[in-house]
């Protein structure tokens, strides 16, 4: 996958490493400090014979930092198993190539993140697969388990929503991004229950408890009649990607305008 996006990688790394925070920027016009700007204080004595001055001729470098942390949550159903586009590539080989672009794009970044996925069948089957937790190096191991996720079974979506928001509490970053990559609406059909409403109704429950937690969801789908079922959900928080093969490179972007 690093091979068939070279190109890409390296376009994205280069745009996200320009918003990796400088190790130190220069703060000036400081009421106090150790260090006194020069030129602030000749220009104030030039600008006296004028008036009146507020002269605040302190200097320091500070520490610039950023503190976001994001989850991506990722649906393994097995829809994700269908081929598409021209090249017959499977959804969720699709959706490992986006990972591995964003992965990519937040490694260069530094932003903390984390990526899950999760399958289900039935309320006592549900599954969160770890591929990176959020304090682990993007490197060979991560990528090699990212490699091996497959489809499994359905996708219950509430109850895996609560659990990486759980984890997400606890993590380092001020703000907190959950970002749930799905190839269509919430369905389980290990559960007479969980499909249409009901689905739809807990997920948004779930996402409630979410918001209240100080986490922003947002969902990315590639189901192109998702518009309708996902607003009663997410609001507004939704993008919809109509060409697959889009994914890849369309969830960088989306991710950069999140955090502007």
């Amino acid at each position: 996958t690093k091979y068939s996006y070279r190109r890409e990688i390296v376009q994205t790394r280069r745009m996200f490493s320009a918003l990796r925070p400088q190790e130190n920027r220069l703060e000036r016009h400081l009421d106090s400090g150790v260090l006194l700007d020069m030129d602030v204080v000749i220009s104030s004595r030039i600008e006296r014979r004028l008036g009146p001055v507020d002269v605040r001729p302190y200097k320091a470098y500070r520490k610039k930092q950023r503190s976001v942390s994001v989850a991506f949550l990722v649906d393994l159903s097995s829809s994700t198993n269908e081929l598409v586009g021209a090249e017959g590539k499977r959804i969720v080989d699709i959706q490992k190539e986006a990972l591995v672009l964003i992965s990519e794009a937040l490694d260069a970044m530094g932003d903390y993140f984390s990526i899950y996925g999760f399958p289900g069948y039935g309320r006592e089957q549900v599954a969160v697969y770890p591929v990176k937790e959020e304090k682990e190096t993007w490197g060979p191991d991560v990528q090699q388990r990212l490699g091996n996720l497959s489809w499994k079974m359905e996708n219950r979506d509430g109850a895996a929503i609560r659990h990486v928001t759980e984890i997400l509490t606890r993590g380092e970053g001020t703000t907190k991004i959950l970002l749930i990559l799905s190839d269509g609406r919430p369905l389980d059909c290990g559960c007479s229950l969980y499909h249409d409403a009901y689905a739809q109704s807990d997920t948004r429950a779930a996402l409630m408890e979410t918001k209240k937690k100080g986490i922003r969801p947002f969902c990315i789908t590639v189901d192109s009649g998702g518009a309708e079922y996902l607003s009663s959900m997410y609001g507004t928080s939704f993008a919809v990607i109509k060409q697959v093969e889009d994914v890849p490179v369309q969830l960088p972007k989306l991710y950069h305008r999140l955090i502007q």
